[in-house]
């Protein structure tokens, strides 16, 4: 089960011994957000799109990052397992077809999704909890590298826990982007036995 935000904020207080606000935490899990989800492939949930008759654009999903392949109900339903042959195009948020469809359908997306942007202490990571260890070596290393915290603690002890925390950071980034690689390829297919 995912864990929140909050529960990250207890374990690096944990850790470092010392009481974090919960700005500094969001602000920090949304900065480990943009370092590796340029690269990490986290897929969404299939969405669906009823088309019609008439129109030649429709809303994509808000949280779309990269189209792995878009098929038709009806055509799964017939047993045909394809990509619609459509010519599309993605402009603005909207997928756009050249001409309406002949007959209404439902336009299936398989796609992978950016990261959620962190608002409140209450929101949950998009992985699995074992992965927490990102988001808490991140803020760890963070506040290592603050000048208050070496004030408190004395430059050399900082910095080796700033070095600790980095290096868990680091080995957790590859993990989760690893993994992730592997699950996750540029290209899935729903298989029809």
């Amino acid at each position: 089960m995912p864990k929140k935000i909050s529960d990250i904020r207890s374990i690096v207080e944990r850790d470092i011994n010392d009481v974090l606000d919960n700005d500094s935490v969001l602000i920090w899990c949304n900065d480990a957000n943009m370092d590796f989800g340029t690269v990490l492939n986290v897929p969404g949930t299939t969405a669906q799109i009823a088309l019609d008759t008439t129109s030649t654009s429709y809303a994509l999903p808000s949280d779309l990052k990269e189209i792995n392949r878009l098929w038709l109900q009806s055509e799964y339903d017939n047993g045909l397992n394809r990509g619609i042959t459509v010519p599309y195009r993605i402009y603005a948020g909207n997928i756009e077809f050249p001409i309406p469809f002949p007959f209404t359908d439902t336009l299936n997306i398989d796609y992978y999704k950016f990261l959620t942007t962190f608002d409140d202490i209450d929101d949950l990571i998009d992985f699995p909890d074992r992965y927490m260890t990102i988001y808490t070596s991140y803020c760890a290393t963070r506040y290592f590298s603050l000048p208050s915290t070496q004030d408190r603690l004395g430059e050399l002890p900082a910095r080796r826990n700033y070095e600790r925390t980095l290096n868990a950071y680091t080995i957790a980034k590859r993990q989760v982007i690893q993994n992730y690689s592997f699950n996750n390829p540029d290209l899935s297919v729903k298989e029809r036995w």
